[in-house]
This record gives C-alpha cells, structure tokens and sequence, in this order.
C-alpha cells in the first residue's frame, strides 16, 4: 500500500431494475479494480430496489414509469443479489444514498440494506479524507425539511429539492475543521449549480471555498445522477459529474428498441434509456492536491440521444458513451 497517494474505483446509477445486464457491468467494474489493486471502491447511487413491493407515499398519477414498472412487475429479487457481488467482494466498499434507493425504502432501510454506517458519513484511507453526503432531502412549503421515504419526494415541486438539510450541514462544517490537507466529497445529487443540483449549493460553496482558502485544501465533490460526463472547476473547488455506468435516461417520448424484444419486454423501461455497450466507470489516483482519472469510452446500444431528437437543454452536457480520462490539481 502506497501512503502517498490513494487508488479507487468509482461508479454510480447501475439502475439494476431498468438494465439486463446488471451482473456484468458489476463484474467488469470489479475485474477493473482487482487488476488495478485499488485501496477501496465506491458506488453513487441508485443500485438496486428491495425485493418487496411496498406501497409508495405518493398518489398514482405521480408516480414516473420505471417506479411504476418495477411496483408492478419485474424481477426485484435480481438487484439484491447484483448487490451481493458487490459486498462480497474481498476489497473495502462504500455506498452513497440516491434518490431511487429511497422508492420502496426509508432512510433507514436503505442504510441497513447498503451496508451504510448512516446517511451521511466521513471515512479515511491512506491519510486521505473522504466524505459522503446525503442530498435527499426535500423542503416543504412551510421550511420544515424532510428525508425521502417510499417514493414520496414524487409529489414535490421542483423548488422543493433536493437539499442538503441544515444538521448536516452544521456536521459538515464541523468535519471540515478538523481535516488537512486533500478533501473528497462524495454525494448522489451534484453540489453544484447545474439542473438537478441540491437547492442550497451557494451555501455549500461558500463554505468549500473558505475551508480552501483558510487552509489551502483541495477539494474535489463527485456526484452522479445526472448520467452525464462533467467537470467544471468554480473557484477554487472541482465539481465533477461521473456518468452512469449504465446509461442515459431519455424518458417516454424518446423511446427505442434496444436489446430486441424478447430482452425490451422484460426489462420494458430499458426502452427509455440510451444504454452504453460497455460499463463505464472510473479508477482514480489520489495525491495531495492532485486526482488522476482513468474513465472509458463506449457506444450507444441503438440510436444516440442526438438521432432520437433529445433536447440538449435537459442536461448541462452532452449525452455521451464515456467517462473522460483527465488529471485536476490544486
């Protein structure tokens, strides 16, 4: 083990209730980080639902049509066991809370089923920091926050999340202090101020960028969700956006034949995606004030967002096959 520097692999959004090919994508992903002898690996979210159907805390004309696939039919059983694989493997895991985790559990379900020590949580490997935050969190119209539970954020309005909720932040805070030197934040929800992003991302910011600037900090914060390939850089804080290993979610109106019928019918909701060929994931080396990215490039399995006439403006970037390689320092 290098204490120089920290080596791990990262992915986010495998959607095992949407994908046929789950199980492989993982093993791709683990064979990756076996060959590579990463110190820890990370999932962003959005892994798998619980084999149970429980009722949603939503009225039915809320709820989207891959929730309502997977409340109906489908084989939920798969994603638990894809899980398996990951947990069992012989290298250190971590897990960071998406918003589709929490469809059919609560807060507390998810930690339980993912191996989560809580819903937001710090960790450090080589003398390196890292920080997981939880972005599912929705703001009533009265200010009270609340954590998702049973798909019930469905019924929000946009402005109303997500959000980092103020304990949090005041935890965060108070984590920040106490470390020097290179700090990573993992989170599902970007932190930046893109679509999609918590709603409180000014204040966030503000507080990454005086910890930089007190004590000279790198900071980097990973997120997923988005399914898009990303990087931006506002002042002296990274934000970095990881693709889904899986695909892109276009929704109902860019629907496409993908993996043929037999496979179309009975995973229906794979239609509305534009699924990647190849897993694509990332292994990243960590220095002081410096990260290095190996990502991957694929293809489209059927037609591209573009050839189906998605709208640019629903993504802050292009719906790309890839994870870039890039290196970012402080």
């Amino acid at each position: 083990m290098n204490s120089t520097c920290v080596t791990f692999g990262i992915f986010t959004d495998i959607h095992t209730e949407i994908m046929p090919d789950g199980r492989q994508r993982l093993a791709a992903f683990l064979d990756a980080c076996q060959k590579k002898q990463v110190d820890f690996m990370i999932q962003l979210g959005d892994f798998y639902y619980p084999p149970h159907r429980s009722p949603l805390k939503c009225p039915r004309e809320k709820i989207p049509v891959n929730v309502a696939y997977a409340l109906h039919g489908g084989n939920l059983t798969e994603g638990e066991e894809i899980f398996q694989q990951f947990r069992s493997s012989s290298i250190p895991h971590y897990s960071v809370l998406g918003n589709h985790d929490l469809d059919f559990w609560n807060k507390e379900e998810a930690v339980r089923a993912l191996d989560l020590p809580g819903p937001y949580y710090s960790f450090a490997v080589n003398g390196f920091h890292f920080i997981v935050l939880d972005g599912n969190w929705y703001r009533d119209k009265n200010g009270i926050f609340h954590p998702y539970d049973h798909g019930d954020y469905f019924c929000c309005q946009s402005d109303e999340l997500p959000w980092l909720d103020p304990q949090q932040l005041t935890w965060l805070e108070k984590e920040l202090e106490q470390i020097r030197g290179t700090v990573v934040i993992f989170s599902h929800q970007s932190l930046h101020q893109e679509l999609y992003a918590i709603r409180n991302h000014h204040l966030l910011h503000q507080l990454l960028c005086r910890k930089a600037q007190t004590d000279g900090n790198f900071i980097v914060a990973i997120n997923g969700h988005n399914h898009i390939d990303h990087i931006v850089k506002k002042d002296q804080i990274w934000y970095w956006n990881l693709n889904s290993i899986s695909n892109c979610w276009l929704g109902e109106d860019f629907a496409a034949d993908r993996y043929g019928s037999p496979i179309d019918n009975l995973y229906p909701n794979v239609r509305y995606t534009a699924p990647y060929q190849d897993p694509l994931f990332a292994i990243a080396v960590l220095h002081d004030h410096r990260l290095e990215i190996t990502g991957q490039q694929s293809c489209f399995i059927g037609p591209s967002a573009e050839e189906l006439g998605f709208p640019a403006h629903r993504t802050c970037a292009p719906v790309t096959a890839k994870i870039s390689s890039f290196s970012i320092s402080g």
